[in-house]
């Protein structure tokens, strides 16, 4: 599910914040997990006006339902921060 966003954001962890290849990788799966979990949550497609609109609750769910599926702490951190990362970038 790669969308404009994400391979946008991809290009700017890439150059601008010169992140290595290994964790671009995990970022990016991150958002399309995200995106991938918050299509069925909201049902719709993800596009800038959705990520918008997140509540925290929207979060607390995606990380309940990975935490759910044996994500441990430390990736669940790292999550976190890759989602922190994606929806500033998104946000603007």
């Amino acid at each position: 599910m790669p969308l404009q966003f994400i391979r946008d954001w991809d290009a700017h962890l890439a150059h601008e914040k010169r992140r290595s290849e290994h964790t671009r990788r995990a970022y990016i799966a991150t958002a399309e997990r995200f995106c991938a979990f918050l299509s069925e949550h909201r049902g719709g497609a993800v596009d800038g006006p959705m990520l918008a609109k997140l509540t925290p609750n929207d979060l607390r769910a995606y990380l309940a339902d990975r935490r759910a599926g044996g994500l441990g702490n430390a990736s669940a951190a790292r999550e976190l921060s890759a989602l922190r990362g994606f929806l500033r970038f998104v946000g603007g």
